[in-house]
Formats: C-alpha cells, structure tokens, sequence
C-alpha cells in the first residue's frame, strides 16, 4: 500500500521533531501532569514505532506481525490502544475500495497483524 501525501508530511523530520517536542512538554510537565506517570506515556512508544513500521514503504508480512507485536505491547500495557489498530484496519479497508485486487491484500495485512497482536497475549 502506497503512503499518501499527509503521512508523508507528518512523516518529514521538521514535523516529527516539532510534535515530538510539544508532546514531551505537553505530558511531562508538573504544572500540567502533576508528578505521577499515566499509562498514555508508556503505551505511546509502542504504538508509535508500530505506525512507523506499518507506514514504511516497503511492507512486508515481518514487518506487520513486528507492527502487532509493539501494538500487542502497547495493548498489555493499557486496553485501549486497541483503538488505533481498528483504525488501521479501517484505513486499509477503506483505502482499498475502489481497488478491488487491494481488497485482499488489505484482509491479509489485516491478518496478520491481529496475529501479531494476539501471539502475545495468549503467551
């Protein structure tokens, strides 16, 4: 599956440094966060070199399962992480429509990476 164009934008090493920024002020700060850890900052790790993984160019079905094994982390971790795979699953989906030979393509990746999430729980 291609990247389209605003993945590559948030993608780009100027966007990426300024949010990675923001987001460790925004989380870490005592005025605003108080002095206790919130299980958002140790699911986010996981969940984003699972996205970086899954938007990279050359997709493979290792790299999938790699992908739902930091998101299998991510879901040990804190249960609702589980919504960013269901949007996956729905870019996939929704990306493949209007091309009918994607359609399987996009159940498999699907497949696979919901293998990658469920190995290490049932572990």
């Amino acid at each position: 599956m291609e990247v389209i164009a605003p993945v590559k934008l948030a993608l780009s090493a100027g966007a990426s440094s300024y949010a990675t920024i923001f987001y460790a002020l925004a989380t870490t700060l005592p005025t605003l966060e108080g002095n206790i850890v919130n299980a958002e900052l140790l699911m986010a790790p996981p969940i984003i070199w699972g996205l970086y993984i899954l938007f990279s160019t050359n997709l493979t079905f290792s790299k999938i399962f790699l992908s739902g094994l930091l998101f299998s982390i991510a879901v040990l971790i804190k249960v609702p992480a589980i919504f960013e795979v269901m949007a996956i699953f729905c870019f996939w989906i929704i990306s493949s429509l209007w091309n009918p030979k994607k359609i399987f393509q996009a159940i498999t990746h699907s497949i696979v990476l919901s293998l990658g999430i469920i190995f290490p729980i049932i572990i």
